[in-house]
C-alpha cells in the first residue's frame, strides 16, 4: 500500500513536469478539371508572300480536346509535443508524429483533328480565311478538312498513390543560450500509374510503379547572442518525387507555346541534402 502511494506521488510530480499536447487531423478533398471544348489552330508564315499566314498541317495544331480529370486525396495524421525540463531549469520540447496519404486519379480523354486531305485545301486563298470561315461545312468535305478522332494510345491513365511517415524531433537546450535540434523522419511511398488504350479489345497497359522508403534526418544548431538575435546552422535532408502525369507517357501540351511534353515511365525519386546558415 505504502508503494502504490510512492508511485502516485512520482507519477503527480512528474505530471507537473511534464506537458503533453495531442492532436490530430483528417483532410478530404477533391478537384476536377473539365476541358470540354479546347480549341487549338496553327497557322504559318507562308515564305513567299510576308505578313500572309496559312493554316498549317503540321502535327501540333487544328486540334478539338476533350479532358475530365479527378483528383480524391484522404490525408489522416496524429501528432503529440512534450515540454518538460530535464536540467538547469531549460525547457527541453520533444515532438513526434505520424501521417497517412492516399492520392488517386482518373484522366479521361478524346482528341480530334482537322486534317488536310482533299483538294479544296490546297489553295492558298482557302488556307489563308480567318478559322471562324475556313472551319466551316462549306470546307469540311470529303474533299477539304476531315474531322477524325486521333485519340492515342496514351491518352487516358489511371494513377494512385499512398504515402506514409512518422517522425520525432527534440530541441535540446543548452547553456550560453545554445540550442540543438535533432529529428529524423522516415517516409515511405508507393505510386502507381498505369496508361491504357481507350478503344482496344485487348487493350496493352503501360505500367509504372515507384515504391521508396526515405529516411530524412535534421539536424541544427541555434544560438542566440543577444536577444534580438538569433545564428542558426541546419542541416536537413528532404526528398522529391515525379508527379503523376510526369510518370505517365501521355502527351500534353503546353498552355504557352504549345509544345508537346510527354512522361516517363521510368523516373525515379530524388533526395535532396539542404544546409542551411542565416
Amino acid at each position: 500500500s505504502a508503494q502504490v502511494e510512492r508511485m502516485r506521488d512520482e507519477i503527480k510530480q512528474l505530471r507537473k513536469k511534464v506537458d503533453v499536447d495531442l492532436g490530430w487531423r483528417y483532410t478530404f478533398s477533391m478537384a476536377n478539371r473539365n476541358e470540354p471544348d479546347r480549341r487549338e489552330y496553327r497557322f504559318d508564315e507562308e515564305g513567299s508572300q510576308q505578313d500572309r499566314w496559312l493554316l498549317s498541317d503540321r502535327p501540333e495544331g487544328n486540334e478539338r480536346f476533350f479532358s475530365d480529370l479527378r483528383d480524391l486525396n484522404h490525408d489522416v495524421g496524429v501528432d503529440a509535443t512534450a515540454s518538460f525540463k530535464p536540467w538547469l531549469g531549460l525547457t527541453m520540447k520533444v515532438k513526434a508524429g505520424l501521417n497517412m496519404v492516399f492520392k488517386d486519379r482518373v484522366v479521361d480523354t478524346r482528341l480530334y483533328k482537322y486534317l488536310m486531305k482533299g483538294s479544296l485545301v490546297t489553295d492558298t486563298d482557302v488556307l489563308a480565311l480567318p478559322p471562324e470561315q475556313l472551319f466551316s461545312a462549306q470546307y469540311i468535305d470529303p474533299d477539304g478538312l476531315q474531322y477524325e478522332e486521333v485519340t492515342r494510345n496514351t491518352d487516358n491513365y489511371t494513377a494512385n498513390q499512398l504515402l506514409w511517415g512518422f517522425y520525432a524531433t527534440a530541441l535540446f537546450p543548452l547553456p550560453k543560450n545554445l540550442e540543438i535540434i535533432a529529428g529524423l523522419r522516415v517516409e515511405g511511398s508507393e505510386q502507381n500509374v498505369k496508361t491504357f488504350q481507350l478503344f482496344s479489345a485487348s487493350p496493352e497497359v503501360v505500367k509504372a510503379q515507384l515504391k521508396t522508403v526515405d529516411p530524412l534526418p535534421i539536424f541544427g544548431v541555434n544560438w542566440k547572442p543577444t536577444k534580438k538575435m538569433v545564428v542558426r546552422a541546419l542541416y536537413a535532408r528532404t526528398v522529391s518525387r515525379p508527379e503523376f502525369r510526369e510518370m505517365s507517357p501521355a502527351i500534353q501540351n503546353e498552355v504557352t507555346g504549345g509544345r508537346q511534353i510527354q512522361g516517363n515511365e521510368n523516373l525515379k525519386r530524388a533526395t535532396l541534402d539542404n544546409v542551411d546558415l542565416r
